[in-house]
């Protein structure tokens, strides 16, 4: 477990969360990595998810090994299993 200004949050085992990244009030399974300057806020994120450097994720649910590519905006989102996100996902 961690805590940041963003609130608690969950770690599994193996993940990663680089430099300048922020984590809070979520979920990240084993093996996840969290880029350089990226948010994750009120997210769930399964197995194997790779979240690229400056991408923000809030209030959304990203399934086992997927990819969220660098800068990229999830708000609300729900994303399939492998999935590569590159553009901006909202409700």
């Amino acid at each position: 477990m961690c805590s940041s200004d963003l609130g608690p949050a969950i770690l599994g085992d193996g993940t990663a969360v680089d430099d300048g990244a922020r984590v809070g009030g979520s979920v990240l399974w084993d093996g996840v990595h969290v880029g350089a300057g990226a948010v994750v806020r009120g997210s769930i994120l399964a197995t194997g998810v790779r979240v690229g450097a400056g991408a923000q994720i809030v209030d959304s649910v990203i399934a086992h090994e997927a990819v969220i590519e660098a800068g990229a905006h999830l708000v609300g989102a729900a994303v399939e299993p492998a999935t590569l996100v590159a553009a901006e996902v909202t409700r």
